[in-house]
């Protein structure tokens, strides 16, 4: 294998800080176009997928100057998911064809692929937790026996959607809370009410009842 390679990314890789929090490093980078391949989004995944595809094109950009072991890395990183595959990518800035790594979909036929990804709507709902993943895979990865990537990402996503589930629970049940206090403050507000007409009745009842005895005093 070469001293280093030049590796294709076209999903959360694109995002410097997850590069960083993989490499410790930024390696210089060119933008380029891969063609004949998609990339799709993930049922209940927030990164992508590419596959081939004719008469399609990725856009994205080539990490420059991969050694082994960082390259060794990525390979931990996209796990079984994906095949690290050799193609052919052209460089936007001179349009010159360069031979670069990408990670491709394992399974081209998946049935969970659909409609396209998205990298500006992935910055702003999922770059932050997905960092947070990455870091936590790094971490994980300095244990003796640490888990493969899609059981980090997995556990670190059931976990939020768990804390998502809570949260939303806590908030229902205020909810309720609040509108069992709403209503019993109107039935407390409509009682009073009721009492004060009740009262005011009785004091006129007994007024014009007085008044009657005085008349007939009178008489």
């Amino acid at each position: 294998m070469a001293a280093s390679l030049n590796v294709f990314v076209y999903g959360s890789l694109l995002a410097d800080d997850v590069v960083r929090a993989l490499l410790n490093r930024v390696p210089p980078s060119f933008p380029a176009l891969l063609p004949d391949f998609h990339r799709f989004s993930i049922k209940d995944r927030v990164y992508p997928a590419i596959v081939p595809l004719p008469k399609h094109s990725v856009a994205g950009k080539v990490l420059m100057g991969i050694t082994v072991p960082e390259l060794e890395v990525l390979d931990t990183f996209e796990d079984v998911e994906y095949v690290r595959t050799t193609v052919q990518v052209t460089l936007l800035d001179s349009s010159d064809e360069l031979e670069a790594e990408a990670y491709v979909w394992s399974n081209k036929h998946d049935p969970n692929l659909y409609g396209d990804w998205d990298f500006e709507e992935w910055k702003q709902k999922h770059m932050d937790d997905f960092l947070k993943m990455t870091i936590g895979f790094m971490e994980e990865l300095e244990r003796p026996e640490s888990k493969p990537r899609v059981a980090t990402y997995e556990s670190f996503y059931h976990q939020d959607d768990v804390s998502s589930r809570a949260g939303s629970q806590v908030g229902q049940n205020f909810n309720a809370r609040g509108i069992r206090s709403s209503v019993g403050f109107w039935l407390f507000t409509a009682f009073l009410v009721l009492e004060c007409l009740f009262l005011w009745k009785l004091m006129k009842w007994n007024y014009f009842e007085r008044f009657e005895k005085d008349l007939q005093s009178l008489e």
